[in-house]
């Protein structure tokens, strides 16, 4: 019998709460994958993971037929934004900056984003957005904007309200144009790091392939921002040397392979920057240039994978939408792995192919059979989720427990309202996944 310690003594003393349970099935743990795995989950958070574990007679277990993976962490989103549809360039531009004064841009989304926000739908748009995320497996996201109490519940905030650090301000800061910080905020920004206030701080860096935004980095490394807790976010006009100084300075990456290749027609040297030793997570920009969500995203870095010789395994593929972010969010030591004391933020995900990473690695959309944040469920399957508002993703239908977290509407309710304001703007309302890919 193989047995990770249980946190804070025997699993067996755990308190027979209503919220204590067992998941057994193949479970893809901090140590390894284990085929007949069982998780033990005790207010909100595991209490032990081991393989052929005897449970008490009061233990409430569900048995899964599919894989059960970390939940994954996505560092790199504009959440509101996820509600419009698609956005299709006719030809690829050299920077963010191209793109951004298209006359195109203000008519399909950021004239139909800023009148929605404008007229009070933001916490609607953060709650479909957050939902999206979940049902692409992601349970803790980023990008969530100044928008209050709304976004409590749900996917954990990162840069909002994680629910990981009680009522303290989340140490986590998430800066979509450092360029324009001012020279006050980027004091508090820099005494922060050194202070250990903030664990970590997430830059748009480089988000394009011309000398612009070659330029990016030098001005970043010129405002002291080349500090340990640090990630930049895309990196795509970056070099070689660049990641070499960030691998010394201890700076992160996030790679968002789809946005980067749609709009700039090339995305980061992943490969330079990991044989520099830079730490890189995966995350999926957002839904209207990158991918619908973490699931979908994790297809294109296997494909581009693929295109490139397979550099990365599986193992590379699972660590940068798990551990690697959690490392960069500095909450490693409580998300990303399935471990002992670690909160209890896990995906099932059905089997496929021949091993069990590959139930992650090109997952289907849709194909998510159970979410959970903190050891609740909020979405999955009829079969796991009982008793949940049902809605159909993709052709399958799965069942909701949200309504708690988007202030007592239904998931109908919701839809029906932000379709009915798209609509008053010129806009529709994008789907949750795409379907066809």
């Amino acid at each position: 019998m193989r047995l990770i310690i249980c946190f804070f003594g025997l699993w067996l003393a755990c308190a027979a709460a209503q919220d204590t349970y067992a998941i057994q099935g193949t479970i893809v743990a901090s140590g390894g994958v284990l085929e007949k795995g069982t998780m033990i989950v005790s207010g909100g958070k595991i209490s032990a993971v081991g393989e052929n574990m005897p449970l008490p007679s009061w233990m409430r277990v569900i048995p899964v037929e599919g894989v059960v993976f970390p939940g994954l962490i996505d560092l790199h989103n504009h959440l509101t934004w996820n509600v419009l549809p698609r956005w299709k360039l006719d030809a690829t531009v050299g920077t963010r900056y191209d793109w951004q004064a298209m006359p195109a841009y203000v008519e399909k989304l950021s004239g139909p984003q800023g009148k929605m926000m404008s007229a009070g739908h933001g916490c609607e748009m953060e709650r479909y957005a957050e939902v999206k995320a979940l049902l692409n497996g992601a349970t803790s996201v980023t990008g969530t904007g100044r928008l209050g109490d709304c976004v409590k519940g749900l996917a954990r905030n990162l840069d909002a309200a994680s629910g990981l650090y009680g009522e303290q301000p989340e140490p986590l800061r998430y800066e979509v144009f450092p360029m324009e910080v001012g020279y006050e905020q980027a004091k508090v920004i820099r005494d922060g790091l050194e202070a250990k206030t903030l664990r970590a701080v997430l830059f748009h860096v480089g988000e394009g392939r011309d000398a612009s935004a070659a330029r990016e980095f030098r001005m970043f490394k010129a405002q002291g921002f080349l500090k340990r807790g640090v990630t930049v976010i895309h990196g795509v006009g970056l070099s070689e040397p660049n990641f070499v100084e960030m691998a010394a300075a201890g700076v992160g990456l996030v790679w968002s392979p789809r946005s980067n290749l749609e709009l700039y027609g090339k995305t980061v040297d992943v490969i330079a920057a990991r044989k520099a030793g830079v730490t890189v997570a995966l995350a999926p920009d957002w839904s209207p240039t990158g991918s619908a969500g973490m699931l979908e995203e994790l297809v294109v870095a296997a494909e581009w994978n693929q295109a490139h010789g397979g550099v990365l395994s599986e193992k590379d593929l699972l660590q940068m939408v798990t551990v690697n972010p959690a490392n960069l969010a500095g909450a490693g030591d409580q998300i990303g792995a399935l471990a002992p004391g670690m909160r209890a933020d896990f995906i099932v995900l059905p089997k496929r192919g021949g091993s069990a990473l590959s139930a992650l690695i090109g997952a289907k959309p849709g194909s998510i059979e159970l979410v959970a944040v903190g050891g609740v469920f909020l979405a999955g399957t009829p079969k796991l989720l009982p008793g949940g508002e049902k809605i159909a993703i993709c052709g399958q239908e799965k069942s909701l427990q949200v309504k708690g977290d988007m202030g007592g509407v239904t998931w109908a309710e919701l839809t029906g309202k932000l379709q009915l304001a798209l609509r008053d703007v010129g806009s529709e309302l994008a789907g949750l996944s795409e379907c066809g890919k």
